[in-house]
């Protein structure tokens, strides 16, 4: 039934950053942040109950982290990557005699990464793309954790005018090398169904005719 015991979540949060544009080709920016919360919110599966999720309370935990990115265009190419680096901890976090202290906030990854690279000539273009990340624990002991990974892909078309019809054919490989990942975590399940698995790898052919004053048109063929 209802917890009458569970408290609000209270954070409080504090942030500075700073950006750059160097040559109006390259920009790079950078944050660092810290919150501090009370009485954080956390999810679990009921015992004995299928898929009966309910939540309590952690007494104090600490996020602090730092998110950069950068970014260069040239006439030909265009490159980004971003990168963040995540503390996240829980300070002081009982559950009967067990004490959680210490432990990393289940769920997310320390280390994470997006990078891409595109290349255009004329009409054509091609891009690649990555993302990357650290081991999580999926329980708030730390004993389950997905493993890292890094999920590559594909992508090329054309963006081409015939009258009054724009052809923009896409194809692409996503999840090019079948990596095995976890797409999201449902922390602190019961009966080991912690992770939900990621896409394996398929082929994508994405056709859009945008007609100037009819709106477009757009069909996705994906196995």
């Amino acid at each position: 039934g209802l917890n009458v015991l569970l408290e609000p979540q209270r954070t409080r949060t504090s942030e500075v950053g700073t950006q750059w544009l160097i040559a109006q080709r390259l920009k790079a920016d950078v944050a660092l942040f810290r919150a501090v919360v009370r009485d954080e919110l956390v999810p679990f599966d009921v015992p004995n109950q299928p898929g009966r999720r309910a939540f309590r309370n952690a007494g104090r935990s600490t996020r602090t982290g730092a998110e950069t990115s950068v970014r260069a265009q040239w006439q030909h190419v265009d490159v980004g990557a971003a990168y963040s680096r995540s503390h996240f901890r829980f300070d002081r976090y009982d559950v009967g005699n067990v004490s959680y202290a210490g432990n990393a906030i289940p769920g997310v990854p320390e280390q994470y990464v997006q990078a891409f690279g595109t290349a255009r000539y004329g009409a054509l273009w091609n891009s690649v793309e990555v993302t990357a990340a650290s081991s999580a624990s999926a329980n708030d002991a730390g004993t389950v954790k997905a493993s890292g990974y890094a999920a590559w892909n594909w992508r090329a078309g054309f963006d081409a005018a015939v009258g009054a019809v724009r052809l923009q054919p896409t194809v692409g490989v996503e999840n090019l090398f079948d990596r095995r990942n976890a797409s999201s975590h449902d922390n602190n399940a019961t009966r080991n169904r912690f992770f939900q698995p990621g896409l394996p790898r398929r082929d994508t052919f994405l056709l859009s005719l945008p007609c100037r004053g009819l709106g477009s048109a757009t069909a996705v063929s994906r196995h």
